[in-house]
């Protein structure tokens, strides 16, 4: 019981808030969705430029370096050559390749 008579005491707290005349009616819950259908979005041009220019100048460097070392072994394979007194043309032509 002392339940209820704290309960009809808050409703009496609160219908002094609003006025008589006013009655308290509840709206229906209604949820409005709203979807956008759009294309997909492209790719940002300067992240991808950016993303290119990492790729090539890591495939520049390792076809730079691919060349520097046989260089060097060619020009180290000369230098022996060059003090072998009998160099024969298949020694030469191992060179070539």
């Amino acid at each position: 019981m002392e339940r209820s008579k704290s309960f009809e005491g808050k409703i009496k707290k609160f219908g002094s808030l609003v006025s008589p005349f006013s009655t308290i009616t509840r709206k229906p819950n209604r949820y409005s969705v709203v979807c956008e259908a759009a294309p997909k979005k492209k790719a940002d041009s300067a992240a991808k430029r950016d993303r290119q220019a990492k790729k090539r100048q890591i495939y520049n460097k390792a076809k730079k370096f691919q060349v520097k070392t046989r260089m060097k072994k060619v020009l180290e394979a000369l230098d022996v050559l060059r003090k072998k007194p009998e160099a024969q043309a298949k020694e030469i032509y191992q060179l070539r390749n």
